[in-house]
């Protein structure tokens, strides 16, 4: 799929609204966002900001969903495994719990 770069200036689209920022810092984020603010007001000043957060922040929320998934699958994945665990615990000690068939082992050996 390709991609190109189209300033905001220049999308003629019939949506293409700017609405999304990113700005990058070495401070903290969420320390620069008056400065950040009240720079885009310079330019409108009936822009509208709101939201503003974190880059972590953001991607924390896009990949929630699928950690939750990924959470869910593994508690049922733990719990598949205790019960074939259990079960594989039952058989055994139900079958080496049993008194032994004397003439099925007679009859093995060849004894009579």
């Amino acid at each position: 799929m390709a991609e190109m770069y189209v300033p905001y200036s220049q999308d003629t689209r019939f949506f293409a609204v700017p609405r999304d920022l990113a700005v990058r810092t070495t401070k903290a984020p969420l320390a620069i966002a008056a400065t950040v603010r009240q720079q885009i007001w310079e330019v409108d000043k009936d822009l509208p900001l709101f939201r503003i957060q974190s880059m972590e922040r953001v991607m924390e929320a896009a990949t929630a969903d699928k950690r939750f998934i990924a959470v869910l699958l593994g508690v049922f994945a733990a719990l598949a495994l205790i019960l074939s665990l259990v079960g594989i615990y039952g058989v055994v000690s139900y079958t080496s719990g049993r008194p032994w068939s004397t003439p099925a082992v007679w009859k093995t050996l060849r004894v009579k």
